[in-house]
């Protein structure tokens, strides 16, 4: 199945938005609970403390008047205080609470350290977090304890209220990401069919096409060597335009070289076989021939050692020779064509010997 580009780059933008924000909303929510249990304990803690503070005494005796009015204060918060003396008994409770302090927790208490606990459901008739603070006499004797109870369940409304705000916080940045992830995978989609709508006009023969991209990532990066491979293609195409130029007048001129001696064989076989050249005048059309003959393969070697030369096959060597001896054989070649002219417009007075009447 064919998927476009475009679709590619915002389904996996898509998947790594959505894992990402499944991820954050996880540990968010997870790090807020845990923050607000802490921050219950914490409060707990501190109102704890600040009544053992009060709760100081030299004569062992408790304001249960002082307790009351704590609790009247903690009763907006839903918290409970319960207070106790050096033998585990209360001194303040609220009606029907069962709490039994362990071993441990009572041995804890005793040397003076504050007991916190954010998660209980064992031995309360719901789960609560609970702290509780030891009470020391001025002289730092050990008198008791105050034990302050939460309800979790106010703890969870806060949690809740928490997980409902990341949802949405997280709803609205998948939907912001959605958007932005839409704009730049078209941009980047439209940056590719901007290269392949380039390519389509560099496969129709169109080499004067340039992108001119001033982006430095891969794709801009690719753009500029598109452009410099549409200058080299445009150069090859305006080189092989040059060289077919070339070869046709090449063959043009070859074809000129190859004619004129092919002419003048041709014209004296023929004045032979008619009998319009003498026979005393035969052995000097004979040779006229063998001369345009090895013209002719001298012309044929040309080309060869040309092709040669051009694929770097030979060196070129200058070379002297006689000026003169080429045009008597350039004379003789045009002599008999000449004489021809001659005889069908007498009034033509040529020279046929050009290098004479030159001199």
């Amino acid at each position: 199945m064919k998927i476009k580009y475009f679709t590619q780059l915002f389904l996996t933008n898509l998947f790594i938005v959505l894992m990402t924000s499944a991820v954050i909303a996880v540990l968010m929510t997870h790090f807020l609970s845990g923050y607000v249990y802490d921050s219950k304990v914490d409060e707990l803690k501190a109102f704890g403390t600040a009544m053992a503070k009060e709760f100081k005494k030299t004569d062992n005796t408790v304001s249960i008047d002082k307790v009351e009015q704590y609790q009247t204060l903690l009763n907006a918060k839903d918290i409970t205080i319960t207070l106790f003396d050096a033998q585990k008994t209360f001194l303040y409770a609220q009606t029907g609470l069962t709490f039994q302090i362990d071993t441990n927790e009572w041995e804890k208490l005793k040397n003076g350290n504050q007991i916190a606990v954010p998660f209980e459901d064992g031995r309360f008739n719901r789960t609560v977090s609970f702290v509780l603070t030891p009470i020391t006499t001025s002289k730092g004797v050990f008198a008791g304890g105050i034990l302050l109870i939460s309800p979790v369940s106010e703890i969870e409304k806060a949690i809740n209220t928490l997980r409902n705000n990341v949802v949405i916080a997280s709803g609205a940045s998948l939907l912001l990401a959605l958007v932005l992830s839409y704009i730049f995978s078209r941009f980047q989609v439209k940056r590719i069919n901007k290269l392949q709508q380039a390519t389509q006009l560099i496969s129709d023969g169109n080499f004067d096409v340039q992108l001119h991209s001033k982006d430095a990532d891969e794709i801009g990066n690719l753009a500029n060597d598109f452009d410099r491979m549409a200058l080299s293609l445009k150069q090859s195409n305006e080189e092989i335009a040059l060289q077919e130029r070339r070869r046709r007048q090449f063959t043009v001129d070859v074809s000129h070289e190859l004619r004129t001696p092919l002419t003048t064989i041709s014209g004296v076989a023929d004045a032979l076989v008619t009998d319009v050249i003498p026979p005393e005048e035969s052995h000097e059309s004979i040779r006229l021939i063998q001369t345009e003959a090895k013209r002719l393969i001298r012309l044929v070697n040309e080309n060869i050692d040309y092709e040669r030369i051009r694929t770097n096959q030979v060196v070129l060597h200058k070379n002297e020779f006689q000026l003169l001896e080429l045009f008597e054989i350039v004379k003789d070649s045009l002599a008999f064509s000449a004489q021809q002219k001659k005889q069908r417009n007498p009034s033509r007075n040529r020279c046929l010997d050009f290098i004479k009447c030159r001199l």
